[in-house]
């Protein structure tokens, strides 16, 4: 049994890490201090595991929300997956292209792609990771937990949409649109989180700073926006906090009396 006192859930890009996409001794001894207090770190991303296993290890967190919620580790063990129909995902490579689109696919541990265009090769490079291998047999054979988009349009999410009720479409880059089952995402990981834990009555904190964590900040008790956070997740937080780069985990942390 555990004798978690709180918990608290970080996206990564633009919340945990600096600009250079890293974790810094600050943020080192930070979680550190959270784990002496009994306060459980969880990374809650629309990465992959295999996207932030070195940040887990250099983070020393070992409890994870990936994929927008569609999977779940605890203490480096899965415990939750969700998959995408193969036919879904063949269909929308299929209306993708007719967008001048290509997607990308991933399992927790491998991400392929059905193409490669601009766009997608500037989401690979933002976030500072491999572009993948191209390949579609590999669709029938294996099981998919999240997709992407590789579009800079701005009504490009609501076309998706509509065209696909069952899926989710939320931007996460200026290059690139989240797809996920339609009613999971980084709040839902969190309550099934909770439940697996049996923490629900422990208090919630949330850190998030982009457009894919207004269902995490919403799910949480305590809803914290970073100092270059958008606008709009701003207004929803309950405490703005600096920046990324200028210590923000640390001093909301502070504020709450966590570390």
């Amino acid at each position: 049994m555990n004798n978690y006192q709180g918990v608290v859930f970080f996206d990564l890009d633009g919340t945990l890490l600096n600009q250079n996409a890293e974790i810094t001794p600050d943020i080192q001894k930070t979680i550190g201090q959270l784990k002496k207090n009994h306060i459980l770190p969880v990374i809650a991303t629309g990465r992959t595991k295999r996207e932030v296993k070195g940040i887990m290890a250099d983070s020393n967190i070992t409890t994870l929300i990936a994929m927008n919620g569609m999977y779940i580790e605890i203490d480096d063990k899965e415990v939750y997956r969700e998959a995408i129909p193969a036919k879904t995902i063949y269909s929308l490579i299929h209306f993708s292209r007719k967008m001048n689109d290509e997607i990308a696919y991933y399992t927790p541990e491998q991400i392929f792609c059905s193409g490669k265009n601009q766009n997608l090769i500037k989401h690979y490079q933002h976030f500072k990771v491999p572009s993948p291998e191209i390949n579609t047999e590999i669709i029938s054979q294996k099981k998919f937990s999240m997709l992407l988009v590789g579009n800079q349009q701005p009504q490009a999410s609501t076309i998706y949409q509509k065209a696909y009720p069952s899926l989710a479409f939320f931007r996460n880059s200026p290059y690139s649109i989240d797809v996920t089952n339609q009613g999971t995402n980084k709040g839902t990981g969190v309550k099934k989180l909770q439940e697996l834990l049996k923490i629900q009555d422990k208090p919630s904190f949330a850190f998030g700073d982009g457009n894919n964590d207004f269902a995490l900040l919403e799910a949480c008790n305590h809803k914290i926006a970073m100092g270059n956070a958008v606008k709009p997740l701003k207004n929803i937080a309950n405490y703005i906090t600096a920046s990324n780069n200028e210590r923000g985990i640390e001093k909301a942390l502070r504020h709450f009396k966590l570390i």
